[in-house]
């Protein structure tokens, strides 16, 4: 298992930026963009673990299709979603990879990570680890 904490801190900028120019819209479209973007982040660096960091699928070959129906081995759940739902485990993973000074995303008093483009969580490789509610 490993640990991993991902952002796009800059859009935060912008959008701020956008948004006190009075183009809410313009605001809301790079935060969307943002939140996307983040979790293909990510989603790319769980690839690069599978083939690449760790090489326990050297030849895994997926269609965006297969990848999105978690047809890979191994998972990467994201703390505070249903899989681990306990936010406060994002402090301990903050704590242990030294996330605020390392790459600036921070977490409030409610356990919100600021910039709000941001996910942590963690890579599982087993066999048989599997997101529940995902059916082929």
């Amino acid at each position: 298992m490993s640990l991993r904490a991902v952002t796009v801190a800059l859009a935060f900028v912008l959008a701020f930026g956008l948004q006190a120019q009075g183009d809410d819209y313009g605001a809301m479209m790079v935060q969307f963009l943002a939140d996307r973007l983040v979790e293909a982040l990510s989603e790319w660096l769980h690839i690069k673990v599978r083939k690449d960091l760790w090489g326990y699928a050297p030849n895994e070959d997926l269609t965006p299709d297969e990848v999105l129906k978690g047809r890979y081995e191994g998972i990467r759940p994201a703390i505070g979603y249903p899989i681990d739902p306990d936010h406060s485990h994002k402090s301990q993973l903050f704590d242990l990879l030294r996330v605020e000074e390392r790459i600036g995303i921070s977490l409030t008093d409610s356990l919100m990570m600021m910039p709000v483009s941001s996910v942590c969580g963690f890579y599982v490789q087993h066999p048989f680890a599997r997101y529940f509610g995902i059916e082929d």
